[in-house]
Order: structure tokens, then sequence, then C-alpha cells
């Protein structure tokens, strides 16, 4: 989920946990598991080691601040499903109706706030909407039905690049999740172009690296080993990311700014999926 979008969403109140950056009983197992898929090396214990101080930032900047802030631990929920990590990194309290009007409302459905489908909310799906507009219809295409050119509108975000193509990937993610087709074949084919632009992006060179969106190369490293079942991304890729975090155990979203939430989550989940490649497949909204 994107950085880009800066609404703020505030949670009146909201008192969170904090836990001191101790090692934690499950970073044991993750290490044996490690050990059984990767093999022992310093590179996979490297990796681990930067998962739990990224794990240990988030804890303290678990505060619901923005859209950003929200959907970074939308993420972390499905981290804290997929990989087994402690229960206290689990999405940290209901949205509830006072934080955000519609928007946060129909995000409820990610962390299992199963409410009464808001078809005003939601809206209709129009050839031209937002990438934002097309996620939340994902989310609720097995209660509300997508358009027949809703597989237009994926390719056609994907050859945006970015994160609107990072975000398509999600899209048909959460659609597959609810049991939502497309036409025939058309699955696969969308899956084989994220996967082409997704390599591309990553290999990129950014005309000023001050400027890269570092948040968006994160997430592509996560899904393509996610969603997308790339098991051959090259080591400098993962040495590129480990590099690129910071003393306080987060990750920035651009060189020229401090360590932010979004792209700690994100930078965490690429490394889980590169360690963790046999970690079971789950619905990425609670259901």
């Amino acid at each position: 989920m994107t950085a880009r979008t800066r609404a703020t969403l505030w949670l009146p109140g909201m008192v969170l946990l904090l836990v001191g950056a101790i090692r934690l009983p499950w970073t044991a197992a993750m290490s044996k598991r490690g050990h059984d898929e990767n093999g022992s090396s310093d590179h996979e214990r490297a990796k681990l080691v930067a998962v739990e101080r990224g794990l240990a930032y988030a804890r303290q900047h678990r505060v619901i601040r923005s859209s950003s802030d929200l959907s970074a631990l939308i993420v972390l929920d499905y981290l804290q499903r997929k990989y087994a990590l402690p229960n206290d990194l689990a999405f940290p309290a209901p949205i509830g109706d006072a934080v955000g009007a519609e928007k946060v409302q129909l995000w409820g459905r990610f962390v299992g706030e199963q409410r009464r489908t808001d078809v005003v909310a939601l809206g209709a799906l129009t050839e031209t909407p937002s990438i934002e507009e097309l996620v939340m219809h994902a989310l609720y295409c097995d209660e509300v039905r997508l358009p027949v050119f809703y597989g237009d509108l994926l390719e056609r975000f994907a050859d945006h690049g970015g994160y609107e193509l990072t975000h398509a990937s999600l899209a048909l993610k959460i659609l597959r999740d609810n049991g939502c087709r497309l036409q025939e074949g058309r699955q696969l084919t969308l899956e084989d172009l994220f996967r082409r632009r997704m390599l591309t992006l990553i290999d990129g060179v950014p005309q000023d690296p001050q400027y890269e969106e570092l948040d968006v190369r994160y997430e592509a490293l996560a899904l393509l080993q996610d969603f997308l079942g790339v098991t051959n991304l090259p080591d400098t890729q993962l040495a590129k990311l480990l590099a690129g975090q910071q003393p306080d155990g987060g990750w920035r979203p651009q060189a020229d700014q401090t360590s932010g939430l979004h792209p700690t989550i994100l930078a965490i989940w690429a490394l889980l999926a590169r360690t963790h490649p046999s970690a079971p497949a789950i619905s990425f909204a609670r259901r």
C-alpha cells in the first residue's frame, strides 16, 4: 500500500503496547525454519536480525496518524497471520466509525470488521477509477459484482508502473481470495504481466536516487515472492534492501527522508518472503 495518500485518519486515545527490543521466542522458531528451507548462512541470519530490528521499530511507531500508517498496519496484520508472528503485531484495535468516514469503514474488512456493505460508500466502478477504488472493489467482489472490463483496468494500471502496478497485483490477489473470477485465462495472463513489470521495476535505475520511491521497490520485492511465485531474485536485490535499514531499525520511503512505518513494514515483508518461502498461502484480508 502506498505512502502517497496523506489524508489524516486519527484514532483518538489509542494506547498501543510497546515491547522492548529483546529477542522474542518466535525468532528461534523462524531461525530453525530458515535453516531448514534455505540452509544456515550469515546472509540468512542477517535477514532474520533485520526483521527483528524492523519489528522493534514497528512496535514503537504503531500509531495511526495517516492512511499510510493504516495501510502499513493492515499489511503487518497479514504478516502476523502468515508467518505466525507474535500476537501483539496483529491489527491493534477496531478501526471504529469515528476515525475516518466512508473510506475507513470500507477498509475495516481488511482486518475482519465485517459490516454490512455500504454500496454508496463503495461507489460504482467506472472505466476511469483510482487504484484505490480498484482495490476496494476487489475486496468486496463477492458481494458487489465486478464489471466485465475489470481485467482491462488491472492491465492498464500495470502499465502505469510504480505503486499502481503493485496495487493492481494486490487487487488480483484479493479478488482470487474472495473466489471471484475474470474471463478464462485472464488471471494467468495478468500474473505474468505483473511479474514482468515488477522485475523491470526492481532492476531499473532511478533518474535521481535521492527521490526514488523505495517503498514501491520494497513492495515489488515482497509481491514478486509472495503473490507471484518468484523464488530466484538476485541476492543483490536483498542486499540492497538490507543496506537501506537505518540505525533505528526502520527503512526510509525516500533517501532524503527519515524512517517510516510504511516502508519498514514492506521491507519486512520482502525479507520474510525470502527467508520463509514455504509459509502457507493465506487470504490477504481477514475472513
